[in-house]
């Protein structure tokens, strides 16, 4: 869609949201998750990117470092890592 709203020049602006664990009815109450964000901190953030025309916005600085620190493993470690549920 984004290519085609260039190609068309359209005045479309695209924003990949990346919010992490907001604290909403759809998470299961019983299970604990990692950096729990509240609705209305996220909608803030969520508000302020689209706001900026922002492209991608990784919601919460915690996260920006979780998903900075990720992808400077290289692909070959992840690859021998043994993940167990």
């Amino acid at each position: 869609m984004e290519q085609l709203a260039h190609a068309e020049k359209l005045d479309i602006h695209f924003t990949d949201i990346r919010p992490g664990f907001v604290e909403t009815a759809i998470l299961n109450p019983d299970k604990k998750y990692p950096m729990l964000m509240k609705v209305e901190y996220a909608g803030k953030c969520i508000v302020k990117a689209l706001k900026c025309k922002k492209r991608i916005a990784v919601i919460d600085w915690r996260y920006s470092i979780l998903v900075f620190v990720v992808r400077s493993i290289p692909r070959c470690i992840w690859n021998r890592l043994s993940i167990k549920n």
